[in-house]
C-alpha cells in the first residue's frame, strides 16, 4: 500500500510488537484497555437513515480502470470518491 493510501492509524507491525500482543493476549486484556468505535461496525453511513448506504456496481473497460486507478493514486483518494464526484457532476 502506497503512503497516500495509509490510514492515520497505520501501524507497521514488527516481530517486537507482535510478540508483545501475544503477550498481551494471553494474559488478558484489561477491560478500560480495548477500544470500542461507539459508532458500531462499518463504514460511515454515506446516505440518510439506517443500514447500510445505497451501493450501485459497474463494469469498466481496462482503460477506463486504468485511469481511474491512475487518478486516485495521484490525487490520494478512493476511487469511490471520484466516482461520486463524477456521478454529481454529470446528473447536476
Amino acid at each position: 500500500m502506497n503512503d497516500a493510501k495509509k490510514r492515520r492509524t497505520s501501524v507497521q507491525v514488527t516481530d517486537e510488537l507482535a510478540e508483545r500482543l501475544a503477550d498481551d493476549a494471553e494474559a488478558g486484556y484489561p477491560p478500560r484497555n480495548i477500544h470500542v468505535r461507539p459508532t458500531g461496525r462499518g463504514r460511515p453511513r454515506l446516505a440518510k437513515g439506517e443500514g447500510p448506504s445505497p451501493t450501485v456496481n459497474a463494469r469498466l473497460d481496462d482503460e477506463l480502470a486504468d485511469r481511474l486507478q491512475q487518478r486516485a493514486d495521484r490525487e490520494g483518494v478512493h476511487k469511490s470518491e471520484i466516482v461520486r464526484e463524477a456521478l454529481r457532476a454529470y446528473l447536476a
